[in-house]
């Protein structure tokens, strides 16, 4: 045993394991107006990811997500993404990530994990969301579809949903 090993039980003085939630907490206040993401012509700080995280959190909490609650997103690499890594630990949910790169079948079993499945795109300054069932008939479209082929159509219906 090292010297270094002596007297240093973890305590809160010396040892606090760093989670998302803990670390935009942290950063948020450390290093406001430091940039957290840039992406196109859109840029945030990270006091400004914060607040937009707490407002993403507080809308899935009114749609129901709370503890212990998966949710599935199907999404591009945009900020909406990233800011979902942090607002559905808000809400005390847990994270499913889908790449929309899979296959049909693949992506039909990583949604069926997720009790709230959600497609999210980017909508300038706002994030939506279009709930998806996989279970539902409506969806039944995605079946026998190559990966580019779901890509494709999400990314039409992701574009229809702008527009609207």
């Amino acid at each position: 045993m090292s010297s270094f090993d002596k007297d240093l039980e973890k305590n809160s003085a010396n040892f606090v394991p760093l989670s998302p939630l803990s670390f935009i907490s942290r950063v948020k206040d450390i290093y406001p107006n430091y940039e957290s993401l840039v992406y196109g012509k859109r840029s945030y700080n990270w006091l400004q990811t914060y607040n937009r995280c707490t407002k993403f959190a507080s809308a899935l909490t009114k749609k129901g997500i709370t503890k212990g609650t998966t949710v599935s997103i199907i999404a591009a690499n945009t900020p909406e993404l990233f800011e979902a890594h942090y607002s559905i630990p808000m809400t005390g949910g847990v994270i499913n990530t889908i790449n929309t790169r899979h296959d049909a079948e693949t992506i039909a079993f990583d949604s069926v994990a997720g009790e709230y499945v959600s497609k999210i795109g980017p909508g300038g300054s706002t994030t939506f969301s279009i709930d998806w069932d996989p279970k539902d008939p409506n969806w039944s479209f995605l079946n026998g579809l190559t990966s580019e082929e779901i890509q494709s159509r999400i990314e039409m219906m992701l574009k229809s949903e702008l527009s609207e």
